[in-house]
C-alpha cells in the first residue's frame, strides 16, 4: 500500500504565510479543529513531512471563509511562494528541454515534485497542442472540493512560469479504494 498522501512542511508554511500576509489567518484558524490548530501554532520544519489532510484542512477553512476564486488565487501565490521557489531551478530544466509550453511544466509533475511529497502519482495526457489531462491520484485522502481548487491554482502556475493564458479545472473527483482520483483540465 503506498503512503498517505503528504507535504513537506514547507507548503504548510507558505500557505500560513500567505493567510497572515492577506490579514485572514485568524479567521480561517477559528474554523480548524484541534489538531490542525496545534500544527499552526508550531508548525512543523519546512522538510517534515505533514498529512495532506492537515492542509486540506487550512483550505477548507480559507475556502469556506472566503470563496472559490479566492481560494484558486491564494494557492497560486501559496504555491508560487513554496514550492516553486524550492523547485524552480528544475523547473527551468525541463522549459529548457521541453519547450517554453505549460505542457513541459505539467507533464513532468511526478518528476518535479517527488521531494516535496509523498502519497501521490501525477500524470499527463495531452488532448491537443494547447490542453491536457493531469492525472491526480492521492492515495490514503478523500480530495474535497475544496482541495480541488487549490491544486487548479497550483497548477495554474505552470502559465505563470511560461507567461501563457491559460486555466485549469477540475472535470472529474472520484474516491475509491482508499485514494482520490482526479482528472483536471489545463487549457491555453
Amino acid at each position: 500500500m503506498r503512503e498517505e498522501a503528504a507535504f513537506r512542511g514547507s507548503v504548510l508554511r507558505a500557505y500560513l504565510e500567505t493567510f497572515r500576509s492577506e490579514g485572514v489567518l485568524d479567521r480561517v484558524v477559528a474554523r480548524l479543529d484541534g489538531e490542525v490548530r496545534a500544527l499552526v501554532a508550531m508548525p512543523p520544519t519546512s522538510a517534515e513531512l505533514v498529512p495532506a489532510r492537515v492542509t486540506n484542512a487550512l483550505i477548507e477553512a480559507y475556502h469556506a471563509e472566503l470563496g472559490e476564486d479566492a481560494t484558486r488565487a491564494m494557492a497560486r501565490r501559496a504555491n508560487r511562494a513554496g514550492i516553486v521557489r524550492i523547485i524552480e531551478p528544475i523547473i527551468r530544466t525541463a522549459l529548457r528541454l521541453g519547450g517554453a509550453s505549460p505542457a513541459a511544466i505539467l507533464s513532468r509533475l511526478e518528476l518535479l515534485l517527488r521531494q516535496q511529497q509523498v502519497g501521490y502519482d501525477l500524470g499527463w495526457e495531452a488532448v491537443s497542442p494547447n490542453a491536457g489531462k493531469v492525472r491526480i491520484v492521492s492515495h490514503g485522502l478523500e480530495e474535497s472540493a475544496a482541495s480541488m481548487v487549490s491544486w487548479e491554482g497550483a497548477l495554474a502556475i505552470a502559465f505563470d512560469l511560461t507567461q501563457t493564458e491559460g486555466r485549469v479545472r477540475t472535470v472529474e473527483r472520484r474516491w475509491a479504494d482508499r485514494r482520490t482520483t482526479s482528472t483536471l483540465l489545463a487549457q491555453w
